[in-house]
């Protein structure tokens, strides 16, 4: 992924190996850089080392807007 296209976008015909390598590469990248998916995730215990892709995304808690709004804006911001 370019250093300044941040979006991800799935396209038809990936395999499900390259699904899996992009949202691994997505949530790893979420929880190293925007501290309020850091807090959420450890809170509910969630792995992301060892997160797999696809199949591990139920251990992700649900983000709701509420959730975002009550938190303030660089705690959702990446660093």
């Amino acid at each position: 992924m370019r250093a300044g296209s941040r979006v991800l976008r799935l396209r038809l015909g990936k395999s499900a190996a390259d699904v899996d390598a992009s949202l691994r590469r997505v949530v790893r990248a979420a929880y190293a850089h925007v501290p309020f998916y850091r807090r959420a995730w450890n809170a509910a215990g969630v792995a992301v080392a060892g997160f797999g892709g696809i199949a591990d995304l139920p251990t992700l808690p649900i983000v709701t807007k509420e959730d975002l709004l009550a938190r303030g804006l660089p705690d959702r911001l990446s660093d």
